[in-house]
């Protein structure tokens, strides 16, 4: 046992003795001699109130389980733990009354439990919610917790610690919460009584509390029948305010202090401030408006927000990784509440929010779209950047500034020279341009070969566990091949979006490059549509085969090697790489397309930066546009390259090796 586990073993709350019940909230008497209960607390509106707002707030948040991606995230949906927690935790209820059911047991007992149903396999099957007054001990027994819980046939039951999702609220033993009612019951006692006595003074209507005088002695028969009259004619709520009529010398004299006088009015008042004091709960949240403004009444909501609610969904965020998910689950998994529609503030602000992360490229038309709560549209997911902003290390390579053009009148062979540095200046100002959209797009590129390699890593390794294990290499071997061809399709339609939008950006420049105004865009469109499927067979071959080459070595370790190759294909980097050299491919190609569109007969190689040798030793060639750069086979190996580089393909147009970022132009 742990030093910690062997202290905590000294404070096993017992529920069963008078100590355990008071620390619980059940039973305890306020100095104002109301006898404060959780449920009872209940009938004090502000208790009520705060104990409402946050159930229903906890309650109503979406709530998601997400996977891991380098610095990012992806919505897990297909994880097995998304369904218990963001839809049905178990047959018999929805997640928000699961939800609001377990935090309103934390806000009144201080402790909010579940049972853990598992199946055999070790996976969460169904939460349900245990009620805290059933639970009588918590003891410490070695390194884990019991639970001692009496379910209702009175019948006890230990439930190991592993079997209970624990939501506790503030307290000083890590063991249990402590219950904000049992803490509060001078304050809810107090607007309990205060409450009575009101109901009281306005249930007694006369509003006696004073005396009737007779200067002399009423015989019974006379003292019943005044009591008798006085009670029907002036009693109760209806009579209240009447004029009271006197005879026979009765004088009438007032006692006790007037309610006004007694500040009861402000009393009640306190009490409700009060209450929200010790929920830390805005008071204007539960209609005390006193202290609010239409100035203030917004950053009040943002308070609740950061200072109320994130508090307590951290809380349950924890509590639901330590208890719901096993340790290599933790370690891709997590779940993670929704907070972001309540701090959502006026159309004016949101707009400006908007509009500057649309401008970065940080958010598409659709994904503003998704926060405004509207529908996608056609071609909302494209991300756009404003191409007059300059990367960092761009800026810090330096881009080449053109001389300026002297007053006094130039040599011939002066005008020439400069002549021919502005024509190599506006050369190279049309390759900075496309390198620019290249970068840009790349991104975005990335992003969604990003969601392709996931896919394909979540898929493959989950048929790889589900057939190796159980069939064999021949049924994942046709599982594998009908998984690829599909896999195509789909690749397609998530890089479609981006391709066309950055190619149709390269068609438009390349056209403006060359002074063209129209072009054939049919003939466009389908060479993008034959880009993205070359692409998407290109990639889909090459996964494949990697996947296959493993398998043909059929080792005992082929489900480990499995997984460690699938762990590098959702590494953020390598579909950063992808997107790096697919970027400068496709664009290039498209351009060259183009020019050959528009009747170009040469294209020109562009380095720009710091490029490797065999770049430099390519920059400024030209060739027709029907030739190659580097015919296949041949060893290119220029001054400064340590060794040759050898292509299986002919180059017409960059890359001319992975992470070039070279660009062709019009010759």
């Amino acid at each position: 046992m742990s030093i910690l586990g062997g202290i905590w073993n000294k404070r096993n709350l017992s529920l069963t003795d008078g100590q355990g019940w008071y620390e619980a909230g059940i039973l305890s008497r306020a100095a104002s001699g109301v006898t404060v209960t959780t449920e009872g607390a209940l009938k004090l509106s502000a208790v009520y109130a705060c104990v409402r707002i946050l159930a229903n707030t906890v309650a109503s948040l979406p709530l998601h389980v997400y996977e891991r991606q380098g610095r990012g995230k992806l919505r897990a949906d297909e994880f097995y733990l998304y369904d218990v927690l963001h839809n049905r935790p178990n047959p018999v209820m929805t997640s928000y009354r699961f939800r609001q059911v377990v935090m309103a047991h934390v806000a009144l007992w201080g402790n909010g439990y579940a049972e853990i149903e598992w199946s055999q396999g070790g996976r969460v099957l169904a939460l349900w919610p245990l009620s805290p007054a059933g639970m009588e001990k918590i003891e410490v027994v070695g390194d884990r917790l019991v639970y001692h819980y009496r379910l209702p046939d009175g019948k006890l039951e230990r439930i190991p610690g592993d079997n209970i999702l624990h939501i506790r609220a503030l307290g000083t033993d890590g063991l249990l919460g402590l219950s904000p009612i049992a803490l509060a019951r001078q304050t809810v006692g107090l607007g309990l009584a205060a409450e009575e006595f009101g109901a009281r003074f306005f249930g007694n209507g006369a509003n006696v509390g004073g005396v009737l005088q007779h200067p002399g002695v009423l015989s019974e028969e006379a003292y019943k029948r005044l009591k008798a009259s006085t009670h029907e004619e002036y009693g109760g709520l209806s009579n209240a305010m009447r004029m009271m009529i006197l005879e026979e010398g009765l004088t009438y004299q007032r006692v006790g202090i007037p309610p006004e006088d007694a500040q009861f009015l402000q009393t009640r008042q306190f009490q409700v401030t009060d209450v929200a004091r010790w929920y830390g709960i805005q008071p204007h949240l539960i209609a005390d408006l006193e202290r609010s403004t239409n100035n203030n009444i917004e950053h009040q909501g943002i308070e609740f927000v950061v200072h109320t609610i994130r508090p307590w969904l951290v809380n349950w965020e924890q509590e639901i990784a330590a208890s719901l998910f096993t340790e290599v689950e933790r370690r891709r998994f997590f779940a993670e509440f929704s907070a972001e529609g309540l701090l959502r503030g006026d159309a004016a602000a949101r707009s400006q929010l908007y509009t500057s992360l649309f401008n970065v490229g940080a958010m598409s038309p659709n994904d503003i779209r998704e926060k405004e709560n509207m529908n996608p549209v056609d071609g909302g997911d494209e991300y756009f950047v404003q191409l007059n902003m300059v990367p960092v290390n761009m800026a810090a390579e330096g881009l080449p500034v053109a001389e300026p053009v002297a007053a006094d009148e130039p040599e011939p062979a002066q005008e020439e020279a400069r002549s021919m540095e502005a024509l190599e200046q506006r050369a190279r100002n049309v390759a900075v341009g496309r390198q620019r959209l290249q970068r840009a797009h790349a991104r975005i590129f990335a992003d969604a070969m990003g969601r392709v390699l996931r896919r394909e890593a979540n898929d493959v390794g989950n048929a790889a566990r589900r057939l190796l294990g159980q069939r064999g290499l021949a049924d994942f071997d046709i599982w594998l091949r009908e998984f690829y061809a599909e896999h195509m399709d789909w690749t397609m339609n998530q890089l479609r979006p981006v391709v066309t939008a950055y190619m149709e950006l390269v068609a438009r420049d390349a056209m403006r490059e060359v002074g063209a105004e129209t072009v054939d865009e049919e003939r466009v469109q389908r060479f993008i549509q034959s880009w993205l499927g070359s692409f998407a067979h290109r990639h889909a071959t090459k996964q494949e085969a990697k996947v296959r080459e493993l398998m043909a070595a059929n080792t005992d370790t082929l489900l480990a090697d499995l997984e460690a190759q699938l762990e590098l294909w959702r590494d953020e980097q390598r579909a950063f790489s992808i997107a790096q050299d697919e970027t400068v491919r496709g664009g290039n190609a498209m351009a060259v397309t183009m020019y050959a569109i528009l009747g170009m007969q040469f294209i020109r190689w562009m380095a720009l930066g710091k490029s490797c040798p065999y770049c430099r030793a390519l920059d400024g060639r030209v060739v027709a546009i029907t030739e190659t750069f580097i015919p296949a086979g041949t060893q290119f190996q220029p001054d400064g390259a340590d060794a040759p580089l050898v292509t299986r393909i002919n180059i017409g147009h960059p890359p001319a090796h992975p992470s070039c970022d070279c660009i062709v132009i019009a010759g």
